[in-house]
């Protein structure tokens, strides 16, 4: 007998902006020695976010391929503008700490 690992990637749902939610799911399956498949767990699910630009090295062939025709490079500079913008936005939403003022003791 053999233990395989099944593994089966679906992108779920794309954005307008290009970013696409990824569901990978991977299934323990049980070969005995007649071919027979014995289901050893159901799938477990796991989701993560594609985002423009990121790194897709370590992603499936599919996920890849989506990225390579959608994540276009006009898409990355509006996405990189978003972000840029995003940043400014914060830095001027941030709170101002003010110094507290000490007072002279007197004398």
């Amino acid at each position: 007998m053999a233990l395989i690992e099944r593994e089966t990637v679906k992108i779920d749902h794309i954005l307008d902006d290009g970013r696409a939610s990824i569901r990978k799911g991977t299934q323990l399956v049980r070969v005995n020695v007649d071919g027979a498949e014995e289901i050893v767990n159901e799938y477990d699910f796991h989701r993560h976010v594609l985002d423009v630009g990121d790194d897709v090295t370590n992603e499936p062939q599919i996920v890849k391929d989506f990225a390579n025709g959608i994540h276009t490079p006009e898409r990355k500079a509006a996405r990189d503008a978003i972000k840029a913008a995003q940043a400014v936005e914060a830095v001027e939403a941030a709170p101002v700490e003010e110094e507290p003022i000490l007072e002279e003791a007197a004398v």
